[in-house]
């Protein structure tokens, strides 16, 4: 078989994922779990996927985290390239970007995972169960993992319940379900808003 009839023939046996994994308000899918269903198909079928990095580009977010590491932005592309391991001269190439936030040294890592997560569910046209789509269109953004996370050591600094202190901010201040459910473009205000009420805290320990 060549390379495309290889491809068609893992489409037949990978046709559909379920999203598992809770972020935020919505499921995913993660690239562990993918690679985990695919990669015995793509043994079996003779199909050996190469990815290469053809740009990459780190930004500033203007964040940082609680002890000050800044968080960054990294857009990149990258190039798959899907060959017949009987044949190497018979391949085909896919072409996906990404872009992930975190500190220090692991956006580029998992930029890198998600491309080639992606590659893989497009080429392969594997369902997971929710549109994308229509989950975005016209919903505001939301808090980061690393947000919420220093969120809740903004707490733990100040000695606040996190889970009680976080539950009650979100749904009196914010007017949202939970703290996940947080606007991206809020996160600042609620960092004042914690900061503010630990400080409250301390003094009136002090006081007492």
């Amino acid at each position: 078989m060549n390379i495309c009839q290889r491809i068609n023939a893992i489409r037949v046996e990978v046709p559909y994922l379920v999203k598992t994994k809770k972020v935020e308000s919505y499921k995913a899918i993660t690239h562990d779990e993918v690679t985990a269903w695919v990669r015995p198909h793509l043994i079996k079928h003779g199909v050996i996927v190469c990815q290469r990095q053809v740009d990459g580009q780190t930004h500033s977010t203007g964040k940082q985290t609680k002890n000050g590491s800044p968080i960054v932005r990294y857009d990149a592309v990258y190039e798959f390239k899907w060959v017949n391991m009987d044949d190497p001269t018979d391949n085909i190439i896919t072409v996906f970007s990404a872009s992930a936030e975190d500190y220090n040294d692991k956006a580029p890592g998992k930029a890198a995972s998600y491309a080639a997560k992606t590659n893989m569910l497009k080429t392969l046209n594997i369902e997971t169960g929710e549109d994308d789509e229509g989950r975005l269109e016209g919903m505001p953004e939301t808090v980061t993992d690393e947000q919420l996370i220093n969120l809740r050591e903004i707490c733990e600094s100040y000695s606040l319940p996190v889970d009680e202190t976080l539950k009650a901010m979100a749904t009196k201040a914010f007017k949202v379900k939970k703290i996940e459910d947080l606007p991206l473009d809020r996160f600042e205000e609620a960092q004042t808003l914690l900061d503010r009420k630990g400080k409250k805290a301390a003094a009136d320990a002090t006081k007492n």
